[in-house]
């Protein structure tokens, strides 16, 4: 999928995960290449509105003679243009499911229902409605801000929705042509493939690997951020429903786990006035642009370092939070080989900077999870105590802890724990890495493991210039070879070679991007080591103590209403 999440599709249970799609290529035995893009769609019941059906299927050739860089899938003919440098054919821009607007808004993707004449070539580059957090720019001023000490002086004031400028949409940056049109209508994805592969469809019939980036941030799925928790969430979706797939590349899988139930029908609330629709249904045929202003308002007032929309506990797809899905021993989770990592920063970037003492990280942690027990702020004043004769830095990087352990970091200690326990049964290696190398801020892995055109390896995801200085290219090469290894074999190591061992239950080992212990000289060297993660203080969030989970709809009950009083007592009733 090529968009950010729609924020007020999330807000109905509907979030980032559910419309991203597997992309196959095969190379067949006659001499076709087929791109199976949403590989076995799923039908969706639809509550009175909306439509379901079959995916589209054809029997023999298509009349029209293919050209060259053209291949007929299902849904129509698309034509591929060859790269510069002749070593890559992109098709742009290809369908995978019905469009969600009108009868299908906040449904599920369904399949395409019919068959587009002529030729697409990719021309319409729809842009999926999307936002920018307020206090992302103030963000990236303070991690400038922070190697130097004296600089964090002016970082000692709490910073508010007011501080944060006008709602700015569409967000800078977030659509490579200013004249690409913003479109609910934007399930579409590309396919790049190399001119090799392209070349051998006539003489082999071997099927070609495939790796699925996920935006955010198919076969082997890869995402970073927002694009490794929807993966998170696709892996722990129930059996019936998840996308299947070989491998998966989780770098720093983040979100925040929703923290109660009338926190986010204050949200639902809080839309409902910004669009002045009366309840969902006048949302389900409210003018898009109404959705979309009101969308970037919500989420550009988001909390300094949170988002009020994010992955949302519904019963159906997202049963419960994964972390506790995973954690079940009788769970139906299905686990790919698993490339999983996380930067030893991350936290620093969501990071309040004006939060210093243990305190005032109380008192934040009490406007984020309101009615958040007396017992949780006690583990949390304990765990992440914060000193008072620490410096500025010193006592930010305590606070960036906490958020590394809810949001990012303890997402991996699940990720494989879970894994390794089902590797009892069926063996899929995981491979885990730490990113070390200095700043290690959230992101900056990504920065050694996408170079762009010219080789060089940069950070990709913000805006120009760079919050960060180059990345060293040794450390870049070792990290981007060990990608495609794993993408291709599995098995992040070189051939005949095992520098980077799987990570067991009786062997945690993972592979550091540079020295754990640098401080202020930046260390590139890659090792392999212990585990540093605190487990047992991930065990106890992984409970997510703030939370209660809705109760899933059981089919043919009435829908039941969970509510929360004060993260402590609930109740169920009949609606």
């Amino acid at each position: 999928m090529k968009c950010h999440t729609l924020g007020f599709a999330a807000l109905l249970s509907f979030g980032l995960h559910l419309h991203a799609a597997s992309v196959h290529v095969d190379v067949s035995s006659d001499g076709d290449i087929a791109v199976d893009v949403g590989a076995k769609p799923k039908s969706f019941s639809r509550p009175e509105r909306g439509r379901s059906g079959q995916p589209i299927r054809t029997s023999g050739k298509t009349a029209h003679k293919l050209e060259e860089y053209q291949v007929d899938l299902d849904n129509g003919i698309h034509g591929g243009v060859l790269s510069e440098n002749g070593k890559f054919v992109t098709f742009k821009n290809i369908p995978y499911a019905e469009p969600p607007i009108g009868d299908n808004r906040f449904f599920g993707p369904i399949p395409i229902q019919k068959r587009t004449e002529g030729v697409n070539y990719g021309l319409v580059e729809n842009v999926c409605p999307q936002a920018q957090v307020g206090w992302a720019p103030k963000a990236m001023e303070f991690l400038r801000d922070f190697p130097n000490a004296p600089a964090l002086a002016k970082w000692t004031d709490p910073i508010t929705a007011a501080d944060y400028g006008p709602t700015q949409y569409p967000p800078k940056n977030a659509r490579t042509n200013p004249a690409d049109p913003v479109s609910e209508d934007c399930l579409t994805l590309d396919v790049v493939v190399p001119k090799s592969v392209w070349d051998s469809r006539k003489s082999n019939g071997m099927k070609a690997a495939v790796v699925a980036w996920v935006h955010g941030g198919g076969v082997t799925m890869m995402g970073q951020d927002a694009g490794a928790s929807s993966i998170m969430h696709h892996i722990a979706a129930p059996s019936y429903l998840r996308v299947q797939t070989q491998g998966a590349i989780v770098q720093s899988a983040g979100f925040f786990p929703q923290p109660n139930i009338t926190q986010e029908d204050e949200k639902y609330t809080k839309f409902l006035e910004l669009t002045g629709a009366k309840d969902v249904e006048a949302l389900y045929t409210a003018d898009t642009k109404i959705l979309q202003d009101a969308n970037a308002k919500m989420v550009h007032n988001s909390k300094y370092g949170y988002f009020d929309f994010g992955p949302t506990v519904d019963g159906y797809y997202v049963r419960d939070l994964p972390g506790k899905i995973l954690a079940r021993p009788d769970n139906d989770v299905y686990f790919p080989a698993l490339l999983v990592g996380h930067e030893k920063l991350d936290g620093l970037l969501f990071t309040p900077p004006w939060i210093r003492t243990t305190e005032a990280l109380l008192n934040y942690v009490r406007e984020l999870f309101p009615g958040v027990p007396q017992a949780v702020l006690d583990t949390i004043a304990s765990e992440y105590k914060i000193p008072t004769n620490l410096g500025p830095q010193a006592s930010l990087l305590a606070v960036a802890d906490f958020f590394d352990d809810i949001a990012i970091q303890c997402n991996s200690v699940y990720f494989t724990e879970a894994s390794n326990k089902a590797n009892q049964r069926t063996y899929h290696p995981v491979f885990q890495y730490v990113f070390n190398a200095l700043p290690a801020t959230h992101g900056y892995d990504t920065g050694a493991s996408a170079p762009h055109a010219d080789h060089s390896p940069k950070q990709p995801y913000y805006p120009s210039p760079p919050i960060i200085p180059p990345v060293d290219a040794t450390l870049a090469k070792f990290f981007q070879k060990a990608i495609v290894d794993f993408s291709r074999y599995v098995d992040p190591n070189p051939a005949d070679v095992e520098t980077w061992k799987p990570y067991k239950s009786d062997n945690k080992k993972v592979m550091n991007m540079g020295s754990p212990s640098q401080h202020t000289k930046p260390d590139y060297t890659p090792s392999f080591g212990d585990d540093l993660m605190n487990s047992t203080l991930c065990e106890y969030w992984r409970s997510a103590p703030w939370y209660v989970a809705p109760k899933s709809k059981g089919r043919g009950s009435g829908q039941r209403l969970v509510v929360q009083d004060d993260a402590r007592d609930t109740f169920s009733q009949e609606l």
